[in-house]
This record gives structure tokens, sequence and C-alpha cells, in this order.
């Protein structure tokens, strides 16, 4: 009977453990599983995106070779209506001017080295006997037209072609590094679960967004307190016409041009921030520059990650832009920190009709002036991307600094005229 007995106790015992391997080995087919399906997920749209940046880059490219062809095919009519003006032949022509290739007077090389040929067409233009043709326009014309069409060509394919794909390499780049860390992660579970057949389960902490929002929250308000602090160096871009606020302007190395606008605003310094910070999605009915601002989420109090979409600029030229931007509020030595900068924000993705501005380190910092106003200063670094000349964008971004404390200074105005109008009503009536 004892034998019987630990005979069944130990198939017991083995049927037990039989079975919660079982069970191990079936939550971890069904997490190998769940990481494969994901793992296809990622590719998919890893690949997506990168099908999607082809398709970009092929519409800027394209661009370029269509000018690239005008340029051919204008100089080769140009060539044809010189030799029909001088009646020669077709024949003839590529004869004298292929056959008999001569420096001096042949015009056919124009042609074929407009693509790359800027010095040649200079020295061309210095060596060319016109006195051996009939002089007149088409002589100088060809010339002058290869030179311009050439640095067309050039001129649109550094500022075009080569800025906008070195963007779409970047954000594929970031692209990949996410999929790469969201693999690894799924690599990682898939070993814990392997481990739970020979150690107890223990808790595995999981890591939402919040903590790099944080990150990147602290790091954009040490970038603007520097900048803040920074005193050297700043050049006056522009002046309001009561010489109230000057907007100032400096170019540093890690963030390009940053703008720097400094007033004296009625309020407090809480009022003003709560105003800008916790009803920012008011700014559209007392800025004119603004079209719409929403809180998309509020991560915690001092922290929000927000919308924004901005009015036409420049009479028109400047078309929309709309930003997503993390804000967040701080308070160093008593000075209030409202700092924003450009993040990335799957649930709010850039519009086919409007243009997606990043913003840089930029930040409202408002200061303690007296017991009825306050120190304003904005701290502005923005990317409008699209193809806008620098000196607009200069004139352009004084100018909404300067339109947007006017129309702040005469919205508080308005305010406290209000508040204390109330006030007096309230202490007549007590």
């Amino acid at each position: 009977m004892m034998n019987g007995h630990t005979s069944l106790n130990s198939d017991t015992s083995v049927s037990h453990t039989l079975n919660q391997v079982n069970g191990q080995l079936e939550n971890l087919y069904q997490a190998q599983t769940a990481n494969a399906s994901t793992s296809v997920s990622l590719n998919a749209s890893s690949n997506q995106q990168s099908a999607v940046t082809k398709k970009r880059m092929f519409q800027v490219r394209r661009t370029f070779l269509l000018i690239v062809t005008f340029d051919v095919i204008f100089m080769v009519l140009l060539w044809i209506i010189y030799n029909q003006i001088k009646n020669i032949t077709i024949d003839q022509a590529f004869i004298n001017d292929v056959i008999k290739y001569s420096i001096k007077t042949s015009l056919f090389d124009v042609v074929f080295t407009t693509l790359g040929s800027t010095g040649f067409i200079i020295a061309k233009t210095c060596v060319f006997t016109i006195s051996k043709t009939d002089k007149g326009f088409t002589d100088y014309g060809i010339l002058i037209v290869s030179f311009i069409l050439a640095w067309v060509e050039i001129w649109f394919f550094d500022y075009r072609v080569i800025p906008h794909e070195r963007r779409l390499r970047e954000a594929c780049s970031d692209t990949e590094e996410t999929n790469t860390g969201a693999l690894r992660n799924f690599r990682s579970d898939s070993n814990v679960s392997q481990s739970l057949l020979c150690t107890p389960v223990s808790v595995i902490e999981d890591y939402d967004n919040d903590e790099d929002y944080e990150k990147q929250a602290d790091e954009v308000v040490d970038k603007v307190w520097r900048i803040f602090k920074d005193n050297d160096s700043w050049l006056q871009e522009s002046i309001s016409s009561n010489g109230l606020d000057i907007v100032l302007a400096k170019n540093y190395s890690k963030w390009g041009k940053v703008f720097r606008l400094t007033s004296i605003i009625p309020g407090c310094r809480d009022d003003v921030a709560e105003l800008l910070f916790e009803h920012q999605e008011d700014m559209s009915k007392w800025s004119p520059t603004v079209n719409d601002c929403r809180i998309l989420e509020v991560i915690h109090h001092d922290l929000y990650i927000t919308y924004q979409l901005t009015n036409e600029q420049a009479q028109g030229i400047i078309a929309k832009r709309d930003f997503v931007n993390l804000n967040t509020r701080r308070f160093i030595d008593d000075v209030a920190i409202l700092a924003a900068q450009a993040c990335v924000y799957p649930q709010m993705p850039p519009k086919e009709n409007c243009v997606r501005g990043e913003n840089g380190p930029t930040a409202y910092i408002i200061e303690k002036h007296n017991d009825t106003s306050c120190k304003f200063t904005w701290i502005l670094n923005v990317d409008l991307k699209g193809w806008l000349p620098q000196y607009l964008i200069n004139t352009s971004l004084a100018n909404v600094q300067l339109t947007l404390v006017e129309s702040l200074r005469n919205y508080l105005s308005r305010t406290i005229e209000i508040s204390s109008s109330g006030s007096s009503i309230g202490d007549i009536t007590t």
C-alpha cells in the first residue's frame, strides 16, 4: 500500500508538473505569435514608409529632370533655328559643328554642356569669334540662355532636391530606429517568457512615452534658459512704431536664427502665464496670427501636447503652417517659462493641404515688472519649411511677434478694465 500510495503521489506530481510546463509553453507560443505578428506589422509599416519616401523623392527629382530635359530640348531647338537663319542645312551644320569641330566657330557643343558646364560657357564666351559668323542676337543668345538655364538647374537642385531628400532620409532613419527599438523590446519580452520555465514570475515594468516627453521638456527648458541668459551679439531685427516692442535676432550654430522679442505688458506674472498656457485654446480669439489652437493631450498639469494652425503671412506669400508642440511650464528664480518644441505625435500626422512647420527651442518668458505689469520675452526659433527666401522669413517672423504682443497687450488691457468695472459695480451694490 505504501508503494502504491507513493506511486500514485508521484504520478500526480508528474502530471501536475507536465501541466504547468504545457501551460507555460502555450503562453510562450502565444507571446511569440503576437511578437511575430507585431514584427510583420512593423515591417509592413516600414515598407509603406519607404514606399512613400521613394514616391516623394521621385516627385521632386522628376521636377528637376523636367527642367534638365527642357534645357536640352530648348538648346537643340535654338541650334536648329540658328542654322536655319544662316541658311545652313542640318547635315551641313552637323559636319561643320561636329565633324569639323572648333571651339571658336562651333555652337553645337553648347547643347551637351549646359548640365554642368558653367565654367566652360564662360570660357567659350571669351574665345568665341563672332566676327566669323553673322552677327546677331542668336550668337549671343545661345550662350546667355545656356548660362541662365545651367544656373537655374544648379539653384533648383541645391535649394529643393538636396534639402528635401535630406529631410526624408532623416525621417526614414528615425522610423527605422523606432522599429528596431520596438523589435528589440519584443525579443526581450520573448526571452523573459522563456525564463518563466525555470524562474518565478516577476513584475515586468511597462514604460510609456511620458518619460520621453518629460526628458524632452527638460532639454527644451535648458535650451531656452541658456538663450534667455545670453545677452551677447544680438542684432535688432525690427521695432514697433511706438518703440515699446523690440525684436532682436542672433544666429546659433545648433539652432539657426533665433528671434527674441522683449516688451512690457499689463497684468501679473501668474495671470499671464495661465492665459498663455492653460487657456491657450482661446488664443485664436485675440491673436490675428493664430487660426486654431488645441490641447491634444494633457500629460500632467504642467506638460501638454498642443496643435497650432497659423494664418497666412506676408500678404499670402507664406501659406498657412501648422505645428505640433510639446509645451511645458516651469518656474526658475521667480521667472515663468512656457517652453515649447516640436514633437512626434502619431495621432496628429501632417495634413496634405497644410505645410507642417517645426519649432526649435521656443518660449514665452514672463517676469514681474511691478504690481500692475510684467516683462514679456518671446524666444522664437522655427523652421517654416517650404521654398521661401530667408529675408521674407525674417521679416514675417518679426512682424508675427510684434503683432502677437500688441494683440496680447490689448486683450489684457480690456480684461483688466472689465475686471475693474465688475469690482466697482460690486462695491456699489454692497
